[in-house]
């Protein structure tokens, strides 16, 4: 017990500051009384619904998911090429759009023929 009292007395600010902060939610909880009650009143009604769903659906919701494992395996494999494209898309379309001539509808542009080979 003398330890316990004496770590007290040694952290008293600490102490202060806790019990304040307690009170603090302490208040804003009575407060809020009603609109916390309703709140949890709504949480407890979707959570009904969501459990509902799922039982209804489970077989439709299995299947999807596991319809998604190859496309998550996909994005994970081609990550860093994703991550490219991230980055030089915005050049890429900016380029487009320069390149555009609105009053023959056509794209202007020249090839580096040596490029290719």
């Amino acid at each position: 017990l003398q330890t316990f009292t004496t770590m007290l007395k040694e952290n008293d600010g600490n102490v202060r500051s806790a019990e304040q902060q307690l009170n603090t939610v302490t208040s804003f909880l009575a407060d809020d009384k009603k609109n916390l009650s309703a709140a949890l009143k709504e949480l407890g009604t979707a959570l009904g619904q969501v459990k509902a769903f799922i039982a209804k659906n489970r077989g439709a919701l299995k299947k999807n998911v596991e319809a998604l494992v190859p496309v998550t395996q996909a994005l994970v494999d081609q990550r860093a090429s994703l991550a490219e494209a991230m980055d030089t898309l915005p050049l890429a379309a900016g380029n487009v759009l320069n390149a555009y001539d609105p009053a023959n509808r056509t794209l202007n542009g020249r090839a580096n023929l040596n490029e290719l080979s």
